[in-house]
């Protein structure tokens, strides 16, 4: 639970796997042995992760642009975060957008 609170607290800045290990007083082996162990994930896949799911919810749930979300996420550059979106989602973040607000409202007028 701790190392999800960092996550979440943590997403939108630059953080490294040894941030996370000072915060939980943890080696830096020690803290990579159970991210792979709990979450069965690397460092930078659990941040990734954290981002992404931060970026859906503000695609869904705001009017900010693409690119305002990508920085809002944490990530380095719009280019990047659309990589890392569409690989995960197989569409560009607008598109996800789109389809998630048409989907949205269709259950609201159910």
């Amino acid at each position: 639970e701790r190392m999800r609170y960092f996550f979440k607290r943590n997403h939108q800045g630059q953080v490294t796997e040894r941030d996370l290990a000072e915060f939980l007083e943890l080696s830096l082996p020690r803290v990579s042995q159970l991210l792979r162990k709990h979450f069965h994930k690397s460092f930078s896949s659990m941040l990734n992760d954290c981002r992404l799911e931060f970026a859906e919810n503000a695609l869904i749930n705001s009017e900010n642009s693409i690119e305002s979300i990508a920085k809002l996420s944490g990530f380095g550059s719009a280019a990047y975060f659309y990589r890392q979106f569409m690989a995960k989602h197989k569409m560009t973040p607008t598109a996800f957008r789109r389809k998630k607000r048409k989907s949205h409202r269709r259950s609201a007028s159910i």
